[in-house]
């Protein structure tokens, strides 16, 4: 009988028992594994188990090759490919810090793309594919090459997808904002013209210049989504809860899309005063739509710098930051205020959004993280963040406080460039001359 010990292989590197596994035994773990991460993670114990556990592969993200949509562009020529990032937090498993309790070390936000058939990954703003991908790689000084899997907590929180055009057989990034889908959401589940027909194919929807766009998987072309009104669609959001897609115009009027493609009414659109953006999220199964407005918001005060409309007090908040945002739920086909969050934390993104539990991961509850360019300057002269997100900043609704992360050290360690627990060591000049070298 095989002992329990650590063996030893004809090279004289030691092994652990594990690596012997059979190859039958491994493959039937992975298939258990319901992400991507898992797959990693077991492929990372060694160089044995990395040989024998395929990488986690899915045939929409390869296969999807698809032309430029008619309808917004009859003369573009190329074709799309579908790409996808997933947002992540993580902080050092037990054990991993040197010395200290990983309980101490608050949880980073990281959102990475795989490359090369996910064999290497590159980092993405946590907000924006297309604001990376226009920086190209101008990344952080002190970013980490790589994380090891094994040394981390680490929970996937959001799959985000995008559409990279490729015309003659280049990517085009001159005009990106030209030919690129302002937003793409996919199907988490496939699609089929009747629900229970399991021969379906995953469906997508895309926000072109404010209209949409849908394909399945299987399509050769993309059909445009009719609707009876002028729309001008501001996001869009597929429902993991109920498994359709949703839309919302810069009125807020919302429209659902299913099986069918036809985008029927949900919610009549009134108008948003002074609003810039309308955002699309969902939580433990209710539908949220989040305003930005770009003018300062009023609140009843009795204060001194108060001033009278109608007979009623009014005082103008954060006027160093006139941004405010204002958070609405779908309840029975209207549009429902919200003025708090409670324990939720809300990130909006251009092409993602996604919500946490703030007692989970230990951060600041009732908040939302966003992007605007009025955050840019602050953020910009702080080294530890300007790089990977120098556009975002927080909305607090118990306070109506807007802030850029370089003004709001409680929230920016979330977005730190590097985390301390992750910095390398410097690299110390070995006192060995090369072979070969002049003395």
């Amino acid at each position: 009988m095989a002992g329990t010990g650590t063996q030893t292989s004809s090279s004289g590197i030691a092994e652990s028992p594990c690596s012997h596994l059979p190859a039958d035994i491994l493959g039937m773990i992975s298939k258990r594994l319901d992400d991507a991460v898992g797959n990693l993670r077991l492929r990372s114990v060694c160089s044995t188990w990395r040989s024998a556990v395929p990488l986690s592969k899915r045939a929409l993200h390869i296969s999807f090759k698809k032309g430029f949509p008619t309808f917004i562009d009859p003369n573009r020529r190329g074709h799309f490919s579908l790409s996808s990032s997933t947002v992540y937090l993580l902080r050092p498993a037990a054990g991993a810090a040197e010395g200290n309790d990983c309980q101490i070390f608050p949880w980073w936000l990281l959102r990475v793309e795989g490359k090369d058939g996910f064999r290497k990954f590159r980092p993405l703003s946590p907000f924006s594919r297309i604001f990376t991908v226009l920086m190209k790689d101008h990344f952080p000084k002190g970013f980490p090459r790589g994380v090891n899997l094994l040394d981390v907590q680490i929970h996937e929180i959001r799959k985000a997808y995008s559409l990279d055009f490729v015309e003659d057989g280049k990517k085009i990034e001159n005009n990106l904002l030209q030919t690129r889908a302002r937003k793409v959401v996919v199907s988490s589940s496939q699609w089929s013209a009747n629900s229970g027909d399991g021969e379906g194919f995953y469906a997508v929807l895309g926000l072109f210049r404010a209209k949409l766009g849908f394909i399945k998987s299987n399509d050769e072309k993309w059909s445009q989504i009719e609707d009876t009104g002028r729309c001008v669609y501001d996001d869009i959001l597929y429902s993991e809860v109920k498994g359709v897609f949703y839309a919302v115009d810069i009125s807020g009027r919302l429209v659902m899309i299913d099986r069918d493609l036809k985008a029927k009414e949900v919610v009549y659109g009134f108008g948003f005063s002074g609003c810039q953006k309308r955002h699309l999220i969902e939580s433990n199964g209710d539908l949220f739509m989040v305003v930005e407005y770009d003018e300062p918001e009023l609140y009843m005060s009795d204060g001194e710098d108060a001033f009278e409309i109608d007979d009623y007090s009014f005082k103008y908040t954060n006027l160093e930051f006139p941004l405010h945002l204002k958070v609405f739920k779908l309840s029975k086909n209207e549009w429902e205020y919200v003025p708090s969050l409670g324990d939720q934390v809300f990130f909006i993104g251009d092409d993602c959004s996604y919500v946490v539990s703030a007692q989970r991961f230990g951060l600041k509850g009732n908040c939302v993280y966003f992007t605007a360019d009025d955050f840019m300057d602050e953020n910009e002269s702080d080294l530890t963040i300007g790089n990977i997100c120098p556009d975002a900043g927080v909305f607090c609704l118990e306070d109506g406080r807007c802030a850029s992360l370089a003004s709001s050290p409680e929230h920016a360690q979330l977005f730190l460039n590097c985390p301390v627990w992750l910095k390398s060591p410097p690299k110390t000049k070995s006192k060995a001359k090369r072979k070969g070298s002049k003395k």
